[in-house]
Protein backbone atom coordinates (compact mmCIF):
# COMPACT_ATOMS: atom_id res chain seq x y z
CA UNK A 1 0.00 0.00 0.00
CA UNK A 2 2.82 2.39 0.82
CA UNK A 3 4.34 1.86 -2.61
CA UNK A 4 0.98 2.59 -4.22
CA UNK A 5 0.67 5.84 -2.30
CA UNK A 6 4.29 6.66 -3.13
CA UNK A 7 3.43 6.14 -6.81
CA UNK A 8 0.39 8.39 -6.35
CA UNK A 9 2.35 11.31 -4.91
CA UNK A 10 5.04 10.68 -7.54
CA UNK A 11 2.43 11.18 -10.27
CA UNK A 12 0.91 14.20 -8.51
CA UNK A 13 4.29 15.93 -8.39
CA UNK A 14 4.97 14.95 -11.99
CA UNK A 15 1.68 16.58 -13.01
CA UNK A 16 2.48 19.66 -10.94
CA UNK A 17 5.83 20.21 -12.65
CA UNK A 18 4.30 19.66 -16.07
CA UNK A 19 1.93 22.49 -15.22
CA UNK A 20 4.79 24.68 -14.02
CA UNK A 21 6.60 24.15 -17.31
CA UNK A 22 3.41 25.03 -19.21
CA UNK A 23 2.80 28.05 -16.97
CA UNK A 24 6.07 29.91 -17.51
CA UNK A 25 5.84 30.92 -21.19
CA UNK A 26 2.20 31.91 -20.76
CA UNK A 27 2.87 34.34 -17.91
CA UNK A 28 6.28 35.63 -19.03
CA UNK A 29 5.42 36.23 -22.69
CA UNK A 30 1.93 37.41 -21.87
CA UNK A 31 2.81 39.94 -19.19
CA UNK A 32 6.50 39.86 -18.34
CA UNK A 33 8.41 39.37 -15.10
CA UNK A 34 6.63 42.28 -13.42
CA UNK A 35 3.17 40.80 -13.99
CA UNK A 36 4.39 37.45 -12.65
CA UNK A 37 5.67 39.12 -9.48
CA UNK A 38 2.32 40.86 -8.92
CA UNK A 39 0.46 37.62 -9.64
CA UNK A 40 2.52 35.83 -7.00
CA UNK A 41 1.39 38.41 -4.42
CA UNK A 42 -2.22 38.03 -5.52
CA UNK A 43 -1.87 34.27 -5.29
CA UNK A 44 -1.08 34.49 -1.58
CA UNK A 45 -4.19 36.60 -0.95
CA UNK A 46 -6.40 34.33 -3.05
CA UNK A 47 -5.25 31.24 -1.19
CA UNK A 48 -6.75 32.56 2.05
CA UNK A 49 -10.27 32.48 0.61
CA UNK A 50 -9.69 29.21 -1.24
CA UNK A 51 -8.45 27.39 1.85
CA UNK A 52 -11.47 28.61 3.80
CA UNK A 53 -13.74 27.10 1.16
CA UNK A 54 -11.71 23.90 1.03
CA UNK A 55 -11.97 23.52 4.80
CA UNK A 56 -15.75 23.94 4.63
CA UNK A 57 -15.95 21.34 1.86
CA UNK A 58 -13.75 18.88 3.76
CA UNK A 59 -16.07 18.97 6.78
CA UNK A 60 -19.06 17.93 4.65
CA UNK A 61 -17.59 15.20 2.42
CA UNK A 62 -15.93 11.87 3.08
CA UNK A 63 -12.33 11.40 2.11
CA UNK A 64 -12.97 9.68 -1.26
CA UNK A 65 -15.80 12.06 -2.15
CA UNK A 66 -13.51 14.99 -1.34
CA UNK A 67 -10.66 13.57 -3.45
CA UNK A 68 -12.99 12.86 -6.35
CA UNK A 69 -14.41 16.39 -6.17
CA UNK A 70 -10.99 18.06 -5.94
CA UNK A 71 -9.21 16.01 -8.62
CA UNK A 72 -12.22 16.02 -10.95
CA UNK A 73 -12.56 19.78 -10.59
CA UNK A 74 -8.91 20.45 -11.41
CA UNK A 75 -8.88 17.99 -14.32
CA UNK A 76 -11.96 19.67 -15.83
CA UNK A 77 -10.30 23.07 -15.36
CA UNK A 78 -7.24 21.85 -17.24
CA UNK A 79 -9.38 20.82 -20.20
CA UNK A 80 -10.94 24.29 -20.27
CA UNK A 81 -7.55 26.02 -20.00
CA UNK A 82 -6.23 23.85 -22.84
CA UNK A 83 -9.14 24.87 -25.06
CA UNK A 84 -8.56 28.52 -24.15
CA UNK A 85 -4.87 28.30 -25.08
CA UNK A 86 -5.73 26.71 -28.41
CA UNK A 87 -8.26 29.47 -28.99
CA UNK A 88 -5.59 32.13 -28.52
CA UNK A 89 -6.99 33.58 -25.29
CA UNK A 90 -4.67 35.30 -22.80
CA UNK A 91 -4.72 32.94 -19.80
CA UNK A 92 -1.27 33.66 -18.35
CA UNK A 93 -2.36 35.39 -15.15
CA UNK A 94 -5.44 33.23 -14.42
CA UNK A 95 -3.49 30.04 -15.04
CA UNK A 96 -0.64 31.23 -12.82
CA UNK A 97 -3.06 31.86 -9.96
CA UNK A 98 -4.75 28.52 -10.63
CA UNK A 99 -1.49 26.54 -10.47
CA UNK A 100 -0.74 28.01 -7.04
CA UNK A 101 -4.16 26.93 -5.76
CA UNK A 102 -3.70 23.51 -7.37
CA UNK A 103 -0.36 22.86 -5.68
CA UNK A 104 -1.63 23.64 -2.20
CA UNK A 105 -5.03 21.94 -2.47
CA UNK A 106 -4.08 18.71 -4.21
CA UNK A 107 -1.00 18.02 -2.13
CA UNK A 108 -2.84 18.87 1.09
CA UNK A 109 -5.54 16.39 0.06
CA UNK A 110 -2.93 13.69 -0.48
CA UNK A 111 -1.23 14.11 2.87
CA UNK A 112 -4.58 14.30 4.63
CA UNK A 113 -5.56 11.02 2.99
CA UNK A 114 -2.28 9.38 3.98
CA UNK A 115 -2.64 10.64 7.54
CA UNK A 116 -6.17 9.21 7.66
CA UNK A 117 -5.35 5.69 6.47
CA UNK A 118 -2.19 5.17 8.53
CA UNK A 119 -1.90 4.83 12.28
CA UNK A 120 0.76 7.00 13.97
CA UNK A 121 3.29 4.17 14.33
CA UNK A 122 2.77 3.18 10.68
CA UNK A 123 3.18 6.76 9.54
CA UNK A 124 6.55 7.08 11.30
CA UNK A 125 7.83 4.22 9.16
CA UNK A 126 6.01 4.71 5.88
CA UNK A 127 5.88 8.49 5.44
CA UNK A 128 9.57 8.32 4.56
CA UNK A 129 8.64 6.20 1.53
CA UNK A 130 5.96 8.70 0.54
CA UNK A 131 8.41 11.58 0.96
CA UNK A 132 10.85 9.80 -1.34
CA UNK A 133 8.09 9.43 -3.93
CA UNK A 134 7.34 13.15 -3.79
CA UNK A 135 10.99 14.14 -4.20
CA UNK A 136 11.50 11.76 -7.11
CA UNK A 137 8.25 12.93 -8.70
CA UNK A 138 9.49 16.51 -8.66
CA UNK A 139 12.69 15.48 -10.43
CA UNK A 140 10.86 13.29 -12.94
CA UNK A 141 8.21 15.95 -13.62
CA UNK A 142 10.82 18.55 -14.54
CA UNK A 143 12.66 16.09 -16.79
CA UNK A 144 9.47 14.92 -18.48
CA UNK A 145 8.34 18.52 -18.92
CA UNK A 146 11.57 19.37 -20.72
CA UNK A 147 11.22 16.38 -23.04
CA UNK A 148 7.55 17.07 -23.81
CA UNK A 149 8.12 20.81 -24.30
CA UNK A 150 10.12 19.95 -27.45
CA UNK A 151 7.08 18.23 -28.94
CA UNK A 152 4.00 19.75 -27.30
CA UNK A 153 2.72 23.20 -26.44
CA UNK A 154 1.35 24.43 -23.09
CA UNK A 155 -2.19 23.29 -23.94
CA UNK A 156 -1.10 19.72 -24.60
CA UNK A 157 0.95 19.66 -21.40
CA UNK A 158 -2.21 20.61 -19.50
CA UNK A 159 -4.05 17.64 -20.97
CA UNK A 160 -1.19 15.32 -19.98
CA UNK A 161 -1.41 16.60 -16.41
CA UNK A 162 -5.19 16.10 -16.40
CA UNK A 163 -4.69 12.48 -17.44
CA UNK A 164 -2.22 11.96 -14.59
CA UNK A 165 -4.77 13.36 -12.13
CA UNK A 166 -7.34 10.79 -13.27
CA UNK A 167 -4.78 8.00 -12.82
CA UNK A 168 -4.11 9.29 -9.30
CA UNK A 169 -7.84 9.25 -8.55
CA UNK A 170 -7.96 5.59 -9.52
CA UNK A 171 -5.01 4.82 -7.26
CA UNK A 172 -6.69 6.66 -4.38
CA UNK A 173 -9.85 4.59 -4.88
CA UNK A 174 -7.85 1.34 -4.91
CA UNK A 175 -6.00 2.22 -1.71
CA UNK A 176 -9.20 3.39 -0.04
CA UNK A 177 -10.80 0.03 -0.72
CA UNK A 178 -7.87 -1.86 0.79
CA UNK A 179 -7.09 0.34 3.79
CA UNK A 180 -9.98 1.20 6.12
CA UNK A 181 -9.93 4.40 8.12
CA UNK A 182 -8.35 4.31 11.57
CA UNK A 183 -10.45 7.09 12.97
CA UNK A 184 -12.66 4.64 14.88
CA UNK A 185 -9.82 3.28 16.98
CA UNK A 186 -7.69 6.41 17.09
CA UNK A 187 -8.44 6.86 20.76
CA UNK A 188 -6.68 3.64 21.65
CA UNK A 189 -3.50 4.84 19.99
CA UNK A 190 -2.92 7.69 22.43
CA UNK A 191 -3.78 10.47 20.05
CA UNK A 192 -3.04 13.98 21.11
CA UNK A 193 -5.74 16.12 22.66
CA UNK A 194 -7.18 19.30 21.19
CA UNK A 195 -4.84 22.22 20.74
CA UNK A 196 -7.17 24.66 22.49
CA UNK A 197 -9.30 27.61 21.51
CA UNK A 198 -6.44 29.88 20.43
CA UNK A 199 -6.06 30.72 16.78
CA UNK A 200 -2.90 29.99 14.83
CA UNK A 201 -1.94 33.67 14.89
CA UNK A 202 -2.29 33.81 18.68
CA UNK A 203 -0.09 30.75 19.08
CA UNK A 204 2.46 32.28 16.72
CA UNK A 205 2.61 35.58 18.59
CA UNK A 206 2.87 33.86 21.96
CA UNK A 207 5.76 31.56 21.02
CA UNK A 208 9.00 33.50 20.48
CA UNK A 209 10.65 30.69 18.51
CA UNK A 210 7.74 30.34 16.07
CA UNK A 211 7.58 34.12 15.68
CA UNK A 212 11.27 34.31 14.80
CA UNK A 213 10.93 31.41 12.35
CA UNK A 214 7.99 33.26 10.76
CA UNK A 215 10.07 36.43 10.40
CA UNK A 216 12.95 34.41 8.94
CA UNK A 217 10.59 32.73 6.46
CA UNK A 218 9.18 36.12 5.45
CA UNK A 219 12.63 37.60 4.83
CA UNK A 220 13.97 34.61 2.93
CA UNK A 221 10.88 34.39 0.71
CA UNK A 222 11.18 38.11 0.03
CA UNK A 223 14.82 37.70 -1.02
CA UNK A 224 14.00 34.57 -3.01
CA UNK A 225 11.13 36.28 -4.86
CA UNK A 226 13.43 39.18 -5.74
CA UNK A 227 15.98 36.76 -7.16
CA UNK A 228 13.30 34.96 -9.15
CA UNK A 229 12.21 38.30 -10.58
CA UNK A 230 15.78 39.05 -11.66
CA UNK A 231 16.02 35.61 -13.31
CA UNK A 232 12.68 36.01 -15.11
CA UNK A 233 13.46 39.51 -16.33
CA UNK A 234 16.85 38.41 -17.63
CA UNK A 235 15.22 35.42 -19.33
CA UNK A 236 12.53 37.51 -21.02
CA UNK A 237 15.13 39.97 -22.31
CA UNK A 238 17.40 37.23 -23.64
CA UNK A 239 14.85 34.71 -24.91
CA UNK A 240 14.15 36.16 -28.40
CA UNK A 241 17.83 36.25 -29.42
CA UNK A 242 18.71 32.90 -27.84
CA UNK A 243 15.61 31.23 -29.28
CA UNK A 244 16.37 32.56 -32.78
CA UNK A 245 19.94 31.30 -32.51
CA UNK A 246 18.66 27.86 -31.48
CA UNK A 247 16.04 27.80 -34.23
CA UNK A 248 12.98 27.57 -31.97
CA UNK A 249 10.17 29.78 -30.75
CA UNK A 250 10.55 31.93 -27.65
CA UNK A 251 7.77 29.99 -25.88
CA UNK A 252 9.54 26.69 -26.43
CA UNK A 253 12.86 28.15 -25.31
CA UNK A 254 11.36 29.47 -22.07
CA UNK A 255 9.65 26.13 -21.41
CA UNK A 256 12.86 24.15 -21.86
CA UNK A 257 14.89 26.68 -19.88
CA UNK A 258 12.50 26.59 -16.94
CA UNK A 259 12.25 22.79 -17.05
CA UNK A 260 16.04 22.52 -16.82
CA UNK A 261 16.02 25.06 -14.01
CA UNK A 262 13.36 23.20 -12.00
CA UNK A 263 15.14 19.90 -12.55
CA UNK A 264 18.50 21.26 -11.39
CA UNK A 265 16.95 22.74 -8.24
CA UNK A 266 15.15 19.49 -7.40
CA UNK A 267 18.20 17.30 -7.98
CA UNK A 268 20.41 19.57 -5.89
CA UNK A 269 17.78 19.68 -3.13
CA UNK A 270 17.54 15.89 -2.96
CA UNK A 271 21.33 15.45 -2.94
CA UNK A 272 21.77 18.08 -0.22
CA UNK A 273 19.05 16.47 1.88
CA UNK A 274 20.56 13.01 1.54
CA UNK A 275 24.26 13.79 1.98
CA UNK A 276 24.79 17.33 3.28
CA UNK A 277 21.98 18.61 5.52
CA UNK A 278 22.35 16.14 8.38
CA UNK A 279 26.13 16.55 8.49
CA UNK A 280 25.96 20.35 8.56
CA UNK A 281 23.38 20.30 11.36
CA UNK A 282 25.40 17.73 13.29
CA UNK A 283 28.60 19.77 13.14
CA UNK A 284 27.22 23.32 13.30
CA UNK A 285 24.01 22.84 15.24
CA UNK A 286 20.56 24.00 14.19
CA UNK A 287 21.12 27.69 15.01
CA UNK A 288 24.23 28.06 12.88
CA UNK A 289 22.81 25.87 10.12
CA UNK A 290 19.98 28.37 9.71
CA UNK A 291 22.59 31.00 8.78
CA UNK A 292 23.88 29.00 5.79
CA UNK A 293 21.06 30.04 3.46
CA UNK A 294 21.40 33.80 4.19
CA UNK A 295 25.12 33.56 3.42
CA UNK A 296 24.43 31.63 0.19
CA UNK A 297 21.69 34.09 -0.82
CA UNK A 298 23.91 37.08 -0.10
CA UNK A 299 26.74 35.66 -2.16
CA UNK A 300 24.41 34.71 -5.00
CA UNK A 301 22.76 38.12 -5.20
CA UNK A 302 26.13 39.89 -5.14
CA UNK A 303 27.24 37.57 -7.91
CA UNK A 304 24.12 38.40 -9.96
CA UNK A 305 24.65 42.13 -9.41
CA UNK A 306 28.23 41.96 -10.66
CA UNK A 307 27.62 39.56 -13.59
CA UNK A 308 23.99 39.78 -14.76
CA UNK A 309 24.35 37.00 -17.34
CA UNK A 310 21.48 34.53 -17.77
CA UNK A 311 23.52 31.36 -17.20
CA UNK A 312 25.21 32.79 -14.10
CA UNK A 313 21.95 34.10 -12.67
CA UNK A 314 20.38 30.67 -13.15
CA UNK A 315 23.32 28.98 -11.43
CA UNK A 316 23.08 31.28 -8.43
CA UNK A 317 19.35 30.67 -8.07
CA UNK A 318 19.78 26.90 -8.41
CA UNK A 319 22.21 26.85 -5.50
CA UNK A 320 20.06 29.15 -3.36
CA UNK A 321 16.83 27.21 -3.93
CA UNK A 322 18.55 23.85 -3.50
CA UNK A 323 19.86 24.90 -0.09
CA UNK A 324 16.48 26.40 0.80
CA UNK A 325 14.51 23.25 -0.07
CA UNK A 326 16.85 20.98 1.89
CA UNK A 327 19.01 22.43 4.66
CA UNK A 328 16.90 25.46 5.55
CA UNK A 329 13.62 23.58 5.93
CA UNK A 330 15.33 20.80 7.85
CA UNK A 331 16.74 23.40 10.21
CA UNK A 332 13.33 25.02 10.64
CA UNK A 333 11.82 21.71 11.72
CA UNK A 334 14.83 20.58 13.74
CA UNK A 335 14.83 23.61 16.00
CA UNK A 336 11.27 23.25 17.24
CA UNK A 337 11.09 23.28 21.05
CA UNK A 338 10.06 19.96 22.51
CA UNK A 339 8.30 19.23 25.77
CA UNK A 340 11.70 18.92 27.42
CA UNK A 341 12.24 22.63 26.83
CA UNK A 342 8.96 23.54 28.50
CA UNK A 343 9.99 21.37 31.46
CA UNK A 344 13.38 23.08 31.76
CA UNK A 345 15.18 19.95 30.54
CA UNK A 346 16.25 21.10 27.10
CA UNK A 347 19.89 20.74 26.01
CA UNK A 348 22.09 23.43 27.47
CA UNK A 349 19.28 24.76 29.66
CA UNK A 350 19.04 25.11 33.45
CA UNK A 351 17.55 21.64 33.98
CA UNK A 352 19.36 18.41 34.91
CA UNK A 353 20.30 17.63 31.31
CA UNK A 354 23.37 19.79 30.80
CA UNK A 355 24.14 18.31 27.40
CA UNK A 356 21.85 15.97 25.47
CA UNK A 357 22.69 14.67 22.06
CA UNK A 358 19.88 15.48 19.63
CA UNK A 359 20.41 12.24 17.72
CA UNK A 360 17.95 10.23 19.78
CA UNK A 361 15.64 8.35 17.46
CA UNK A 362 13.56 5.24 16.98
CA UNK A 363 14.06 2.79 14.14
CA UNK A 364 12.09 4.74 11.53
CA UNK A 365 14.18 6.55 8.87
CA UNK A 366 14.01 10.31 8.35
CA UNK A 367 12.02 11.81 5.52
CA UNK A 368 14.08 12.86 2.52
CA UNK A 369 12.17 16.08 1.94
CA UNK A 370 11.60 19.38 3.65
CA UNK A 371 8.62 21.83 3.78
CA UNK A 372 8.15 25.46 2.70
CA UNK A 373 5.40 26.47 0.35
CA UNK A 374 6.91 23.91 -1.90
CA UNK A 375 4.39 20.98 -1.98
CA UNK A 376 6.88 18.13 -1.98
CA UNK A 377 7.39 18.11 1.68
CA UNK A 378 5.10 16.39 4.32
CA UNK A 379 4.77 18.02 7.71
CA UNK A 380 5.57 14.83 9.60
CA UNK A 381 8.15 15.97 12.17
CA UNK A 382 10.45 13.26 10.92
CA UNK A 383 13.77 14.60 12.15
CA UNK A 384 15.66 12.19 14.38
CA UNK A 385 15.85 14.57 17.30
CA UNK A 386 12.23 15.60 16.90
CA UNK A 387 10.99 12.03 17.15
CA UNK A 388 13.21 11.06 20.03
CA UNK A 389 12.61 14.08 22.25
CA UNK A 390 8.87 14.11 22.61
CA UNK A 391 6.85 15.75 19.86
CA UNK A 392 3.41 14.22 20.25
CA UNK A 393 4.12 12.70 23.66
CA UNK A 394 3.97 9.11 22.44
CA UNK A 395 7.60 8.63 23.51
CA UNK A 396 9.22 9.87 26.70
CA UNK A 397 12.80 10.09 27.90
CA UNK A 398 13.82 8.04 30.89
CA UNK A 399 16.28 10.30 32.69
CA UNK A 400 17.56 7.52 34.93
CA UNK A 401 18.48 5.17 32.10
CA UNK A 402 19.28 7.65 29.33
CA UNK A 403 17.21 5.71 26.78
CA UNK A 404 13.89 6.57 25.16
CA UNK A 405 10.84 4.51 26.04
CA UNK A 406 7.57 4.15 24.21
CA UNK A 407 4.17 4.97 25.64
CA UNK A 408 3.89 1.55 27.32
CA UNK A 409 7.18 1.85 29.20
CA UNK A 410 9.04 -0.67 27.02
CA UNK A 411 12.44 0.15 25.60
CA UNK A 412 12.59 -0.41 21.80
CA UNK A 413 15.54 -2.53 20.82
CA UNK A 414 16.57 -0.23 17.98
CA UNK A 415 16.22 2.98 19.98
CA UNK A 416 19.33 4.78 21.09
CA UNK A 417 20.08 7.98 22.93
CA UNK A 418 23.46 9.36 23.91
CA UNK A 419 24.60 12.28 26.06
CA UNK A 420 27.93 13.67 27.10
CA UNK A 421 29.15 12.39 30.42
CA UNK A 422 32.55 13.68 31.46
CA UNK A 423 35.06 13.29 28.66
CA UNK A 424 33.59 10.12 27.18
CA UNK A 425 32.51 10.15 23.58
CA UNK A 426 28.71 9.82 23.34
CA UNK A 427 28.84 6.86 20.98
CA UNK A 428 31.07 4.87 23.36
CA UNK A 429 28.83 5.80 26.30
CA UNK A 430 25.77 4.70 24.31
CA UNK A 431 27.38 1.32 23.56
CA UNK A 432 28.09 0.72 27.23
CA UNK A 433 24.57 1.71 28.27
CA UNK A 434 22.68 -0.16 25.55
CA UNK A 435 20.46 -2.96 26.84
CA UNK A 436 18.89 -5.75 24.82
CA UNK A 437 15.10 -5.60 24.40
CA UNK A 438 13.07 -7.53 26.98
Amino acid sequence: MALTLALTVFLLLTAYYLLKVAREPLILLGGGAEVKAYAAAGQAVLLIAVLKGYDALATRLGRMALLAAVLGFFAANLVLFSLAVRGGLAVGVPFYLWVGIFSVTVLASFWSFANDVYRPEQGKRLFAVLGAGSSLGAVAGAGLGRALARLLGPGELMLCAAGLLMVCLGLFAWVNGRLPSVQADAGTEGSAGPLGDESGLQLLLRDRYLLLIGVLSLLRNWVNSTGEYVLDRTLVASAPQLAAAAGMSAARYISEFKAEYFGAVNVLGVLCQLFVASRIIRHLGVGRALLVLPVVALGGNLFMACLPVLALVRGAKVVENGVDYSLQNTGDLGGQPSRLEHAGLHPGGPGPLRRLDRRCADDSPPLPGALRSDPRRPDAGALDGERGLGGDGSRRLSLSRGTPRDGGGRRPGAARCSRWRGGAHPSRWARRRRRPPP
